[in-house]
């Protein structure tokens, strides 16, 4: 007997679960991603000025008003408005590094 027929959602929540049984759904990556794990010690540190951790949607028009002389590097969230960060860094003639959190770990910034 087909019994969920006659239910008023008709099945949609199971159909749904048995879709996501078949692993996560990956989405778009970051291309060319540097973990914060590689980022120098000094930033960990906070002695010296110019190095970011951000979660800001507008990248330039952040480094337009911070100006490229003082930003050294900018650390992120792994949030897909970051993607343009390869573009960005291309576009100031590479003049800071760009970092990137453990997925799910954005506490990792600071």
């Amino acid at each position: 007997m087909e019994l969920w027929k006659h239910l008023r959602h008709r099945g949609k929540y199971l159909e749904a679960k048995r879709r996501s049984w078949g692993g996560r759904r990956k989405g778009p990556t970051i291309p060319n991603r540097i973990s914060i794990h590689k980022r120098p010690a000094v930033i960990e540190t906070k002695t010296t000025f110019g190095h970011w951790e951000l979660a800001v949607f507008a990248l330039h028009a952040f480094v337009e008003q911070a100006g490229v002389q003082n930003i050294k590097s900018i650390t992120f969230d792994n949030g897909l408005e970051n993607v343009c960060h390869q573009e960005i860094r291309e576009e100031y003639c590479y003049a800071f590094d760009t970092y990137f959190c453990d997925p799910y770990c954005s506490w990792q910034k600071g």
